[in-house]
């Protein structure tokens, strides 16, 4: 059953809420490849965590759309 569609304020905050984890998500790449480059075990992990949550919500964003209207 597909779902009704959100309101303008809820694709508002969606949206900005996207771009906040996204510049977040660029910051914590970019620190962890330095990290890396340096030698430091951490930087890995850092990376991995990082790019789960990305595919996580690229996931869930791909499944809301889907079940939208229209």
């Amino acid at each position: 059953m597909p779902r009704i569609g959100w309101s303008l304020r809820q694709r508002q905050y969606t949206y900005r809420h996207l771009w906040v984890f996204g510049a977040i998500s660029v910051i914590a790449i970019i620190f962890s490849l330095f990290a890396v480059a340096a030698g430091k075990t951490g930087g890995w992990a850092l990376l991995g965590m990082i790019l789960c949550g990305d595919v996580a919500l690229l996931l869930l964003i791909k499944n809301v759309r889907k079940d939208q209207p229209g």
